[in-house]
């Protein structure tokens, strides 16, 4: 079993390897097109998508992953998700224009908020195929969207200091087309009846995992504007680049190991293989932990040289920025993996209480580093090292969470 586990998370972590890789060759190129500052509207932007793509789907793809082996459970919950879409569509277009009038509001957050919305429409399609075990047109998917995205963002390098913004505005556009065109047969025959049995379905998803992922996609965007708020630009752009640099890699490997998974030992979970679940839990988190310090070890030594050649000697102090966050970087990689126990355990509730805490004690962390004028690294290493404390308590919650199904076995 492990072996076909291993197999499924490579194929689709191979993939986004690829489509790393792709960004990582052209940083050459990106780090002298565009300044620091641009790369600080690029993150205010890019988090006001990811908030917005949580929204646009409350997580309801969520239960296309457990769904049944028929196309009239996928139609259904395609098509809450298609009414979920439009009906916050239309709410954040409201909120936006009465913003517009009240506030000084950037273009890109309007763009950031579409983008969120071919977002959504991605995650229900990655989830479709994973569900179809379609895994190799997964990783084509993936692969595509960032020869999209570089390709976008060198070419109108010369036509806006924007260009990355406007770039992967398009690449999500295309990728959101060419997926609703792969899902359009489950577009058809729209009837309340499905809604209201995807609705049924996605009952704990909707009262609990959506509030969940939308706090804990906050608590990973916020720093963003709360860095803009006390810090230059600059700095912010040093801050993006180490999260484009190490944060976007693993974040990849996070979702497509946390989906692999949740499939998994939904299935395990059904069959009373309880077991079976400690024991792949165990192997995979050696497995996390292995890769993530291999990696760690090989950036210390050959980090801030590999920086300079690559971005060029103004982004070398984007390393010293990686170092403060790699313990907040491995231990939300290692919870964001296994955080679908929740779900399995009916432990949302909990889980969203804990990450609320968490929230308020890291934001609140960076805001006071912000307040009293500390510096910017030390305002980076603060909040690395709280926000490390008490993800490795949550991850203490979820080893109990899996080791009870064993005990109750």
């Amino acid at each position: 079993m492990i072996k076909k586990v291993l197999l499924d998370i490579s194929k689709v972590v191979n993939s986004t390897a690829i489509a790393q890789l792709l960004p990582l060759l052209a940083l050459p190129l990106f780090s002298r097109l565009y300044s620091p500052h641009d790369f600080a509207d690029f993150a205010i932007y890019l988090a006001t998508a990811a908030i917005s793509s949580v929204l646009f789907s409350l997580r309801a793809e969520v239960a296309l992953l457990t769904a049944k082996k028929n196309h009239r459970a996928i139609r259904a919950n395609i098509q809450l998700i298609t009414l979920i879409a439009l009906a916050v569509l239309m709410i954040l277009c409201v909120f936006y224009s009465a913003f517009l009038l009240l506030f000084q509001v950037e273009y890109y957050f309007l763009l950031g908020i579409i983008t969120g919305l071919f977002w959504a429409i991605f995650n229900t399609f990655q989830n479709y195929l994973i569900w179809a075990e379609q895994m190799n047109k997964l990783g084509f998917v993936i692969v595509l969207k960032s020869v999209f995205i570089v390709s976008f963002t060198i070419i109108l390098a010369n036509i806006s200091h924007a260009g990355q913004i406007w770039g992967f505005f398009l690449s999500y556009l295309f990728i959101a087309l060419y997926a609703l065109y792969k899902m359009k047969q489950f577009l058809s025959k729209f009837s309340k009846r499905n809604v209201l049995y995807a609705l049924k379905k996605n009952a704990n998803n909707l009262k609990y995992l959506a509030p969940h992922t939308l706090y804990n996609m906050l608590t990973l965007q916020t720093p963003i504007y709360i860095l803009s708020a006390f810090y230059s630009a600059a700095n912010v752009g040093l801050y993006s680049m180490a999260n484009r640099l190490v944060g976007t890699p693993i974040s990849f490997v996070t979702v497509a190991t946390n989906k692999i998974l949740h499939k998994q030992f939904a299935t395990h979970f059904k069959q009373g293989g309880h077991i079976e679940q400690w024991r792949l839990a165990k192997k995979i988190l050696a497995f996390l932990v292995a890769f993530f310090s291999i990696g760690l070890v090989i950036f210390l030594i050959f980090g801030k040289q590999i920086i300079t050649v690559l971005l060029g000697e103004n982004w070398s102090s984007t390393f010293y920025i990686i170092i403060a966050l790699s313990p907040w970087f491995l231990f939300r990689t290692i919870a964001g993996a296994f955080s679908f126990i929740t779900i399995l355990r009916n432990k949302q509730k909990t889980a969203l209480l804990f990450e609320i805490g968490y929230g308020i004690i890291s934001l609140g962390t960076l805001t006071l580093c912000g307040f009293f004028e500390l510096s910017f690294l030390n305002s980076v290493q603060y909040f690395s090292a709280i926000g490390s404390i008490i993800v490795a308590a949550q991850l203490y919650w979820y080893r109990t969470l899996i080791k009870r199904s064993n005990c109750e076995r």
